[in-house]
């Protein structure tokens, strides 16, 4: 990886790295891990497909009791958000991840609510202005078709209203 003169490259030393990329192991090849590594790396792999991810937790127990430490690895890895008590060395996964959906459920309907409140609220507030200009425009075009001083074209034009709506407003104060 460094092209450099070969009298330096002689005071280098040539360390090995294995990089361990947890998305090319097989399955059955996580067995040969035999600490929480194993753990962390499988959650990892499948972080991405909730699901499987699911699945997975459910099924194994050793998932059951992991280390602070390795949760704390999975979090920053994988940027999840799996609670680990301050009193607790170990979380039960299955338990944190029941948490974190009813976290998500809560927060939603939460969020739902008060949003929805708002919008509704907006709407409101809108067609309120809206209905409150047309029944002015309808009282206005109502006035000018009593005073009969202009065409009813002219009252459409005016108000904005349709020229449909007019003639109906006009029938009215016929009738």
């Amino acid at each position: 990886m460094l092209d450099a003169n070969e009298e330096l490259l002689k005071y280098i030393d040539n360390y090995h790295i294995h990089l361990i990329t947890p998305n090319a192991i097989a399955d059955e090849d996580f067995s040969k891990f035999r600490s929480e590594l194993k753990l962390a790396l499988k959650y990892i792999k499948y972080s991405k497909n909730k699901k499987k991810l699911k699945d997975i937790i459910n099924k194994d127990d050793d998932y059951r009791h992991i280390s602070r430490r390795t949760v704390n690895m999975i979090n920053v890895l994988t940027d999840s958000k799996i609670k680990v008590p301050n009193e607790k060395e170990s979380v039960d996964m299955c338990q944190a991840i029941k948490d974190m959906i009813e976290e998500g459920r809560v927060e939603g309907r939460t969020e739902g609510r008060t949003e929805g409140r708002a919008e509704g609220r907006a709407e409101g507030r809108a067609e309120g202005r809206v209905e409150g200009r047309v029944e002015k425009s309808l009282d206005i075009a109502r006035k000018m078709i009593k005073r009969n001083r202009m065409s009813l074209e002219e009252i459409a034009e005016d108000t904005g209203l349709t020229l449909e709506k007019v003639q109906a407003l006009a029938n009215e104060e016929n009738a």
